[in-house]
């Protein structure tokens, strides 16, 4: 089949002299869509076990792997031109820069097309690059970070208009992870605002949109048509994960977590000693196993690797067992129950809760029968009871004198005794006090504080004097 290599790099040379330039404007008006255009890079390793390309989310530093590019067409197309980006702190290349390449096709095309490719990787400063940040298509931020590289794909000679499949890779692009890399991942990417549209004079990508049975000097470039376009990208990342289910157990150094995730690089090792242990009440930890009844061990370490790994823990039942009682003592707990009964192995080791409550009080932690704090137990050998150890909470009494002198309100714990005060005011006898209730209270009478504000009011009895009239020898008046 006749090729057109040398005609397509001076065609190549042509669109990266107009980049660099400046392209000049096409009058943009109001098309409706002509059909819809989706770029997406996938990323693939070399399976030494498969003898194959196989495609991948993860790769390890150093590691080779292919970027290959799929676009897709709704409508019939030819010859085009494509710019993609990738991340420099993350991926290099081998390819000569500045220069043209050749690019890797798909024999799909070559077969069905006779396309071939050539690919120019823009080095730092390049004058097409510089002409992308001055036109906004890209930021100085985002070339600066980004490797730009562009790709002419041309159809042989009067070879009919075909639509691009997104089922079939168009490219490749050889790259390789950074052995210095410090970002967890990297990706080679299309960006929107690179492609031509009648709003978009500056463009380079070009896919043109043409008729079935027609041929590229039948196709119009998308400097003057507009067409939907769509990128999906595929990042690939040089961790993975590997999380550690505690069954029916918890974690609780991970705040009582059912499982944890270590996310590391891949080829790192995982030992037994770096897994926080779990716990099952009335069970012993017996070790690691996963989904392939591999076990955890010194020996036998974890590796981060391509694929996720899970691992659950075992348990196993102790040899003899033994009552731990915890008493709530004049609160109760979440459930109502004033005592809580576990069952526990010897050298069990156990946290205890603080899901009790009483009115009035703050829980303090839980005492053993010598009064000494207790916050973690280790079973021994015979049933352990604690009791709940509470703080009162301090509440205000007011003393609401009726117009009497004033007296200060009082501070009193929670089940503390306190005495009523007697009270005065100039004209009336003190009687009692009355509480919200109604109850009396005398002067002098003890109360016990509730786990509430208390409010008493002084109950009055006017006094009586004598009035006397002096007539000063009038007609006596009785007093």
């Amino acid at each position: 089949m006749k090729t057109i290599f040398k005609k397509s790099v001076a065609i190549m040379l042509a669109a990266l002299i107009l980049l660099s330039a400046g392209i000049a404007g096409v009058t943009a008006s109001a098309f409706e869509p002509a059909g819809k255009l989706s770029f997406e890079t996938k990323f693939f390793r070399y399976d030494d076990e498969l003898g194959e390309w196989i495609e991948t989310e993860r790769a390890q530093k150093g590691e080779e792997l292919k970027a290959r590019v799929y676009v897709d067409t709704d409508y019939f197309t030819n010859s085009g031109e494509l710019l993609f980006f990738y991340d420099k702190d993350f991926f290099t290349d081998n390819y000569e820069k500045n220069e043209i390449n050749v690019a890797t096709v798909n024999p799909y095309y070559s077969e069905a097309c006779g396309m071939e490719g050539q690919l120019v990787i823009y080095g730092d400063g390049h004058r097409a690059v510089e002409r992308m940040v001055e036109s906004g298509a890209i930021s100085a931020d985002f070339a600066s970070e980004h490797t730009a590289v562009a790709m002419l794909y041309s159809f042989a000679i009067r070879s009919e208009n075909m639509k691009l499949s997104g089922e079939e890779w168009l490219f490749e692009f050889d790259l390789t992870v950074k052995e210095d890399t410090l970002a967890d991942s990297g990706d080679f990417f299309a960006v929107a605002t690179t492609v031509q549209s009648p709003d978009n004079e500056h463009g380079f990508v070009n896919v043109p949109v043409g008729k079935e049975g027609e041929y590229l000097e039948d196709t119009e470039i998308l400097f003057g048509v507009y067409v939907d376009v769509e990128i999906r990208k595929n990042p690939v990342s040089v961790k993975n994960c590997v999380f550690f289910g505690a069954g029916e157990g918890v974690f609780p150094e991970n705040n009582n977590t059912a499982s944890i995730m270590f996310y590391l690089e891949i080829g790192k090792k995982i030992y037994p000693e770096d897994v926080p242990t779990p716990r099952k009440t009335g069970y012993k930890f017996a070790g690691w196993i996963d989904e392939n009844s591999n076990t955890l061990t010194n020996d036998n370490p974890v590796t981060i690797g391509y694929d996720y790994a899970y691992f659950t823990a075992t348990y196993e039942e102790y040899e003899e067992y033994f009552s731990l009682i915890l008493n709530a003592n004049g609160g109760a707990f979440e459930d109502g129950n004033e005592s809580f009964s576990y069952r526990l192995g010897a050298g069990e080791e156990f946290d205890l809760p603080d899901n009790v409550e009483r009115k009035g009080y703050s829980f303090a932690g839980w005492v053993d029968k010598k009064g000494e704090t207790v916050s973690t137990v280790v079973m021994s050998d015979s049933d352990v009871t604690l009791d709940a150890a509470w703080e009162a909470e301090e509440y205000t009494v007011i003393f609401n004198t009726d117009g009497g002198d004033e007296i200060e309100a009082l501070t009193v714990a929670c089940g503390e005794e306190f005495s009523l005060p007697t009270a005065s005011k100039t004209g009336y006898r003190f009687v009692c006090w009355k509480d919200e209730s109604g109850i009396e209270y005398i002067a002098g009478q003890k109360a016990i504080m509730p786990a509430e504000d208390k409010t008493f009011k002084a109950v009055w009895e006017a006094e009586e004097y004598t009035v006397t009239f002096n007539t000063d020898g009038g007609n006596e008046i009785e007093a």
